[in-house]
């Protein structure tokens, strides 16, 4: 049987393209075993600033008083979460589910909320200056007494919200008359 070179791929060819372009579930494996080890680093020591924590399960977890300044936390599950008293400033926590989280006297200034699902959450006498809840699922959530001085809100829904004793951006005297 005669077969074409064309059709014939040399074995040492086909071990330098394994060699060169690797395999992309390695790097996905790499991302897993880092927010794996960052979520046993946080349990552990309450601290985890800048790290990545991206689509980890959190769910029921108690993280009262945890520091997660600028940690990556886009599509984490946070469901029933305590957080109270949490820093997540500057956290991204875009795609996050935190339904039914408690994020009591957190401090979350600048933080990402975006497209997030925060149904039932308690957020009373937070800090979340400059927080971004668009395009968020706010449905029953509880910000009573929180400082959410320019926090953006465009999109999203905020069906029994409650905001009172919420402090807001004030609008100057000429911006009032319009």
């Amino acid at each position: 049987m005669k077969m074409r070179a064309s059709k014939i791929i040399p074995f040492a060819a086909l071990l330098s393209l394994s060699l060169c372009c690797g395999d992309s579930s390695s790097d996905s494996d790499n991302d897993s075993d880092e927010v794996s080890q960052n979520i046993e680093t946080l349990l552990e020591t309450k601290e985890c600033v800048d790290c990545n924590l991206t689509n980890a399960n959190l769910r029921d977890q108690n993280l009262r008083n945890v520091n997660l300044q600028g940690a990556d936390l886009e599509g984490a599950d946070l469901r029933d979460a305590d957080l109270f008293d949490a820093n997540l400033k500057y956290a991204n926590l875009r795609n996050a589910d935190l339904t039914l989280s408690t994020l009591d006297s957190a401090l979350c200034n600048s933080a990402d909320f975006t497209n997030s699902e925060m149904r039932n959450a308690k957020c009373r006498n937070s800090t979340m200056t400059d927080a971004k809840f668009n395009n968020a699922d706010l449905t029953n959530a509880d910000f009573q007494g929180a400082q959410m001085l320019g926090a953006e809100i465009e999109n999203a829904t905020t069906n029994g919200t409650n905001f009172s004793g919420t402090e807001f951006e004030e609008l100057e005297s000429d911006e009032a008359e319009e």
